[in-house]
């Protein structure tokens, strides 16, 4: 409250569980309007007393903001709210260009190697093992084509070793590589073929989003979000999350048909221009906050908060 006071903070924007109950909190105690987004729930299901600390922090809120209709669906049916307590704003990202020497180099990547992009944290939500038994099958089944998977894991995670092995198991240690803790995210953007996200679980990860705008074919999961992103067969293609055989055959697909990605990396890269660029995500939440229509009670409490910093 420090802070806020020191800065004479005229409104609070709070993102994800921790910082909305405590963000709430505080804009009350100093009557400052307070609006909550949050991206993905699943810290907030696992007990009881998070749940209805999201409630409470939500009635403190003038806004509740989900990064897809999917999202706020499943927020609606967990905390057993209304889904109109929630305005839908997808997440942006900007245009980064990178720049593809340096990480050919490192992981020795031939011309004729089509390169398989993964990123997300080493959990198995994010279904990297389901990657490696899709790839593994094309292998089996005798595919040809020259290919490479790098799998860009964050900060780790759970699947750590249990990928390793999977990968020495398969007799893949010449294809695959894991890396963690990158900061050159965008050069291997850059350097990719094929972006491919096989999770599970997701809300409307920025990892994708940021492949759209970087002008990759994607392959990623129907789950959550993601089919709001991408429009299965124009935008990018979409498979049913786990289903082995399908993102197989989604990635022979690909793998093999050059025409076809660079089709894929247009329509995406065109979508992701159109809706989910920073440019389009600041105009809406600046619409959202400057809107007394959908909360009369933003406008009334920042109008106080303003008078009183005068």
């Amino acid at each position: 409250m420090q802070l806020f006071r020191r800065h004479e903070v005229n409104a609070v924007h709070s993102h994800e569980f921790t910082m909305a109950v405590y963000g709430a909190a505080a804009a009350r105690l100093l009557d400052i309007p307070h609006v909550i987004t949050m991206h993905g729930g699943l810290t907030v299901w696992k007990a009881l007393r998070r749940r209805i600390a999201l409630r409470w922090a939500m009635r403190q809120s003038e806004h509740t903001v989900v990064v897809s209709h999917a999202t706020r669906r499943e927020f609606a049916t967990r905390l057993g709210v209304d889904e109109s307590q929630f305005a839908v704003i997808p997440n942006g990202v900007p245009p980064v260009e990178g720049d593809a020497a340096a990480v050919r180099r490192e992981f020795a990547i031939a011309a004729s190697d089509c390169v398989l992009l993964a990123v997300g944290t080493l959990e198995r939500h994010k279904g990297h093992q389901i990657l490696l038994e899709a790839l593994d099958r094309l292998v089996t089944a005798g595919l040809d084509a020259p290919w490479k998977l790098i799998i860009v894991g964050g900060r780790g995670g759970d699947q750590h070793d249990s990928l390793r092995a999977y990968i020495r198991e398969a007799k893949l240690d010449d294809r695959v590589t894991i890396v963690t803790n990158r900061s050159d995210v965008a050069d291997l953007l850059a350097l990719a073929d094929v972006f491919v996200m096989p999770s599970l679980v997701e809300g409307l990860p920025m990892a994708l989003l940021e492949a759209m705008i970087a002008r990759k074919p994607i392959i990623a999961s129907r789950t959550a979000g993601i089919p709001e992103a991408i429009v299965d067969g124009r935008d990018g293609l979409l498979v049913p999350p786990g289903d082995v055989g399908a993102l197989a055959e989604a990635l022979r697909d690909l793998l093999t048909n050059p025409v076809r990605r660079a089709q894929l990396a247009a329509a995406a890269f065109q979508r992701a221009d159109a809706e989910f660029t920073v440019q389009v995500m600041a105009e809406r939440y600046e619409q959202l906050y400057t809107s007394g229509q959908d909360s009369p009670a933003f406008l009334s409490r920042l109008s106080r908060r303003t008078a009183k910093s005068a």
